[in-house]
């Protein structure tokens, strides 16, 4: 069997990226499109409130016009939300579109990141080795490889 080494870190880091991108995605998609619901239902809660309080007690619903007006733009602003105008098939396909694309933006941000990495490891020690100057010769590099009773023609 092949050894991985360190090649697999990196390929474990990506995948995971991109998992945790994709759900941090649609987390905050579903977290949007419940924000919008939340308060279009509220919005309704209050219509309907104010339309009870019409047929009991019309001469408070009357003193009380302008926040009906407020109630009925907030209820317009409401219906009118990007997330509750789409179709639920739409919005399947939108969820869909951004998990895939967060999570190849993931993928790729990961590798990008390890490639900037090595590129920066690269240059520190080609800097340090410049730094450095030449290695300096040991005793070992001027003795000769063969034994010493090897002769001089097989040399």
């Amino acid at each position: 069997m092949k050894r991985r080494g360190l090649r697999g870190i990196p390929l474990f880091l990506a995948i995971s990226a991109s998992v945790i991108s994709a759900c941090v995605c649609v987390l905050l998609m579903a977290g949007e499109y419940h924000s919008a619901r939340f308060n279009l239902d509220a919005c309704d809660r209050e219509y309907e409130g104010w339309q009870a309080c019409r047929q009991v007690k019309p001469a408070y619903y009357e003193e009380n016009k302008e926040a009906v007006s407020s109630c009925l733009t907030s209820l317009e602003a409401a219906r009118d939300n990007f997330w509750l105008k789409l179709p639920t098939a739409q919005l399947a396909g939108l969820f869909i579109v951004g998990c895939l694309g967060s999570a190849a933006g993931g993928y790729g941000a990961t590798w990008m990141l390890v490639w900037l990495i090595g590129v920066g490891f690269h240059k520190l020690f080609t800097w340090w080795s410049r730094r450095a100057g030449p290695r300096p010769k040991t005793p070992l590099d001027s003795q000769s490889h063969f034994h010493p009773d090897v002769s001089a023609e097989y040399r």
